[in-house]
């Protein structure tokens, strides 16, 4: 497609931002403020294991391509159009099953300052959930500006307000004589969990969900401002924000609240009226909840462009059907986001009118985790397939940067798999006796999940393509 001369271009503080809003969520610390001083281990593993291989490799990626289309483009580099398809294809349906848990919490929220006991009415959490997703679906068409605002706007008022809020009534909580609910002190036994069991192993799985979409936001790298320049810095900003912030709340959260009182099951909301309760300061508590209701839709807003671009992409050259190959005048893939919002109302439908159905989301949304890490493993793949073209693109030409890259995509992997393994046969919330049947229901699931788009791609018809220059400028496998 032609580039328009007045194409909106992203400044680097706005896709800081997006890249910000995607990866730095606060519904998930009661979960790791339940660790105590652990979370210091977990986020130390998982940030050298997870994160700062993936941020080299996506730096890697988007020096060489600095495309729109992210994770498409990039595995479609190394291994051609149906292995991008698939990898974007995984990223668009973990958008859907994540966007069902956000706008449950929103619901939640927006009940528990009004109505508490509309929290267990199905259909209003039902109704609340279509008009919050339906009315970001129809912003984004607007345009990426109006979408890059919003989630501008969202992340520094939803995220880092509340966790400067929270942090701060930790700190005075501490300042005015009160004891800690958890032992801080920085010792190896308190840091360190039991390694010998396998519960403590599986934890480090859940500390790497905070990661998830750190490369979400490169589906707009085609917008951005000196891409090759800004990229990595706005991956340096994301990651760091997403690892303080957590560590920060959740530790602010485990100071205040004894562990046992502290229930990830009940959520975010239930832990923040007892901090706020502890501290005398019940007011306070609805213009966080507030705030973080902003910051979750803000989540919402950016995830919806991110997928969807590149699945329409991949649709111009021929993978999908001519119906997902619109693009409007606001340069937005409107059709596909159309799609994603009727399978994203299924989903809702599914899980709120279903009696029982809180187990079956739960095992949903542990099988598209499983999924989600089989794209960052495709991802790793690529960067090995594509080495020679990555080295030349960010100067590796040293023996040094080249085994740096190297330790970095091997260390990746091993984490990748280490998270996939553990978490398969040490899941939580499963009874004793089910585990096996767990993991041949995750493992069937994933094999599933991954032959839908391969099997799409095997159906796909030649009138389908409208495209055939490739979106990089250069030849790729098919």
């Amino acid at each position: 497609m032609p580039e328009s001369s007045n194409k909106y271009r992203l400044g680097f503080f706005t896709f800081a931002m997006i890249t910000a809003s995607i990866m730095i969520s606060l519904r998930s610390l009661p979960s790791q403020a339940v660790t105590g001083m652990n979370i210091l281990f977990y986020f130390a593993i998982t940030t050298a294991g997870f994160l700062l291989p993936m941020t080299l490799v996506l730096k890697m990626f988007g020096c060489a391509f600095p495309v729109e289309g992210g994770l498409y483009a990039w595995v479609k580099e190394s291994f051609g159009e149906r292995w991008g398809f698939t990898a974007i294809f995984i990223q668009w349906m973990h958008l859907i099953i994540v966007s069902v848990l956000l706008l449950s919490f929103i619901s939640g929220a927006i009940a528990y300052l009004f109505s508490p006991e509309l929290s267990e009415n199905k259909l209003y959490i039902l109704a609340v959930s279509l008009i919050f997703f339906w009315s970001a679906t129809l912003i984004s068409m607007r345009g990426l500006k109006v979408s890059a605002k919003i989630s501008t706007f969202c992340v520094i008022s939803g995220v880092f307000i509340p966790a400067l809020v929270i942090i701060s009534m930790a700190v005075l909580h501490l300042a005015t004589g009160h004891l800690p609910q958890t032992d801080l002190s920085f010792t190896y036994d308190n840091i360190v969990p039991d390694l010998s069991s396998l519960a403590a192993l599986s934890m480090i799985a859940a500390f790497v969900n905070p990661f998830f979409g750190i490369e979400a936001s490169a589906a707009h790298l085609g917008d951005l401002k000196n891409a090759a320049k800004n990229y990595l810095p706005t991956l340096v900003i994301g990651g760091l924000f997403c690892v303080l912030i957590n560590i920060l709340c959740s530790l602010s959260i485990a100071t205040v609240i004894p562990a046992g009182n502290i229930s990830f099951v009940n959520g975010l909301l239930q832990a923040l009226e007892m901090l706020f309760n502890e501290m005398n300061a019940g007011w306070i508590l609805l213009v966080v909840i507030l705030l973080i209701m902003f910051g979750t839709i803000g989540e919402i807003n950016s995830w919806i462009l991110a997928p969807a671009r590149g699945l329409t992409l991949t649709a111009r050259r021929g993978t999908l059907p001519p119906f997902m190959q619109y693009i409007n005048d606001n340069e937005i893939p409107a059709h596909t986001l159309i799609v994603q919002a009727v399978i994203v109302t299924v989903f809702c439908l599914i899980f709120a009118l279903i009696p029982g159905v809180n187990s079956a989301y739960w095992v949903m949304l542990s099988l598209l985790t499983h999924i989600y890490l089989a794209a960052y493993l495709i991802l790793m793949a690529s960067a090995i397939m594509s080495r020679k073209r990555l080295f030349e693109a960010n100067n590796y030409h040293t023996r040094a940067k080249k085994v740096l890259f190297g330790i970095a995509v091997i260390l990746g992997i091993i984490t990748i798999l280490f998270m996939e393994t553990v978490t398969f046969f040490n899941p939580e919330n499963i009874s004793s006796g089910y585990e096996l049947i767990y993991a041949a229901s995750m493992f069937s699931g994933m094999i599933v999940i991954i032959s839908v788009p391969l099997l799409i791609y095997s159906v796909r018809k030649p009138e389908w393509k409208v495209e055939d220059t490739d979106i990089t400028g250069n030849d790729s496998v098919n």
